[in-house]
Formats: structure tokens, C-alpha cells, sequence
């Protein structure tokens, strides 16, 4: 992909472009060997479904009331747009179509389904930044798209860094920090084979996090 293409995506994505620069770039999108840009179903919107990565789980937790934040995505994950990285530069894929509801708000209700499902706490539930939950699950997703090599061999890859906060009378307590990087093979090279990528990498970060929320020692958290 040539940079002259690059350089009009980003003028398309910015909102710059005439609508001569619409209609050349739709010709030069329309060329072979640029089919990520060319699906455009324009009633299209995506989202996330990350609970088939995730086994229910057996036994009691040890965690009791689970609020879970609102992720934190890092720009330009937090584009209404996907976003893909191509050796030679960044561009957005498929400016026409867009999440079915903002994509941190997405990704907050899948972790709430996941950690509920495999029963990560004996109850989960939507948060905000610092709840009134007896713990809270506070996390930022630092990575969120697609990545092309330069034989147009594509991976997609989300990076999520998440913190478990226990309440006290004073300042909210750390009980567990980590961070999660997965990443999921292309099997198609348009808008829905990146998206049912992300929605496998995102998935498997969530089973790690399960597997850790699940292995939190009682010692771990401070007495009422």
C-alpha cells in the first residue's frame, strides 16, 4: 500500500477531504490488494462478543462484589472507526460504519458477561471509576486493532492492563495488577475477519484475567 493512499485515508478519517478526494479515493480503494478498505457495507455496525473464549468455571469464588469501570482505551483505539497499522504507516479502515455503541462501553459489557459467566466473583456487576462495589475492576485497553506485515499478513492484537481495587476507609487498596497481550490470525482480510479477531484476542485476555481473579488468596484482602 502506497503512501499517497495512506496519506488520504488519514485526510478522509480527519474530515478534510473534498468530495473530489471521496470519489478518487473510492476509485483507488476499488484497485486489487486493498480489500480491507474496500468492505463497506454501509448499514454495517460492529461489536464485540468475547464470551465463547471463556469456560464456565466450577467452585465458589473467592471474590464477593464485583464492579467493573469502564475500560480506558488509549488513542487511536478509541476511534469509532477499526484501526489497522500497515508496515509502512497507520491508516482506519471503513470510515462509513462504526460500533454499535462506544467501544470502552462494549468492551465493559463483555468483561461484566465473561467475569459473570465464569464466575470470576460471586457478583459482577457495571461500575463506575471507583464504585461502592466491596471490589472494583478498574482497566485500560492499550491496544485494540489490526497489524499487516509487508506481505499483508495480518494479526489482530489487543494489550489490556487491568487493577483490582478493594474499598477501605480511606484510599481504594491494589490487591492485583497485571496485564494481558494476545493476539488472533486474520482469517479474512476485511472489517469482519478484524473484528471476530479482536473479539478472539480480547477473549482471551478475559480468560486469563478469570483464571487470576479466581487464584486471589482470601489473605490477599484487607478486613472489613
Amino acid at each position: 500500500m502506497t503512501d499517497s493512499i495512506l496519506r488520504a485515508t488519514s485526510r478522509l478519517v480527519n474530515g478534510t477531504a473534498s468530495r473530489a478526494a471521496l470519489g478518487c479515493m473510492a476509485i483507488v480503494l476499488a484497485l486489487p490488494g486493498c480489500s480491507l478498505l474496500t468492505s463497506r457495507p454501509g448499514s454495517t455496525q460492529w461489536t464485540i462478543d468475547a464470551a465463547t473464549s471463556v469456560p464456565t468455571a466450577e467452585g465458589t469464588p473467592t471474590l464477593g462484589q464485583l464492579g467493573v469501570a469502564r475500560p480506558r482505551l488509549a488513542a487511536p483505539w478509541n476511534s469509532d472507526t477499526l484501526v489497522y497499522q500497515h508496515a509502512n504507516g497507520e491508516a482506519r479502515a471503513d470510515i462509513y460504519n462504526g460500533w454499535v455503541m462506544p467501544i470502552d462501553q462494549i468492551l465493559q459489557a463483555q468483561m461484566v458477561d465473561v467475569l459473570a459467566q465464569a464466575k470470576a466473583a460471586q457478583s459482577v456487576t457495571l461500575a463506575g471509576l471507583y464504585g461502592s462495589d466491596q471490589l472494583n475492576l478498574v482497566s485500560s485497553v492499550r491496544t485494540f486493532g489490526a497489524f499487516f506485515d509487508d506481505d499483508r499478513k495480518g494479526v489482530t492484537r489487543v494489550k489490556l492492563h487491568v487493577l483490582l481495587l478493594q474499598r477501605t476507609s480511606e484510599d481504594p487498596r491494589i490487591v492485583m495488577e497485571r496485564t494481558y497481550e494476545h493476539e488472533a490470525p486474520l482469517a479474512t482480510d476485511d472489517a469482519a475477519g478484524v473484528v471476530k479477531g479482536l473479539s478472539d484476542a480480547y477473549g482471551q485476555c478475559l480468560r486469563d484475567l478469570v483464571r487470576d481473579l479466581r487464584a486471589v488468596p482470601a489473605d490477599a484482602l484487607a478486613k472489613p
